[in-house]
């Protein structure tokens, strides 16, 4: 599981700005988020299967291989 993170337009300005390339930004109405936000693919995390029942939506098969790219790139794949 990677942290997704819900961005102010401030944050949104900094973190395009910046470009991190383990940062996945998605716009508003992406994966039917209400607000922009960023998928931090650094910061990977494990959770029981139990605990991920929660449904927002999906992303895109384009978007998803932009995120494999970026995953690939943090666990040093590429």
């Amino acid at each position: 599981m990677a942290p997704v993170h819900s961005l102010k337009a401030s944050d949104l300005t900094k973190l395009r700005r910046v470009r991190y390339p383990s940062d996945l930004m998605l716009d508003a109405g992406e994966g039917e988020l209400a607000q922009p936000s960023v998928v931090f693919l650094n910061q990977l995390r494990t959770l029981h299967k139990n605990l991920t029942d929660n449904y927002i939506g999906q992303l895109s098969p384009q978007r998803i291989e932009e995120m494999d790219a970026r995953l690939a790139f943090c666990l040093g794949l590429l």
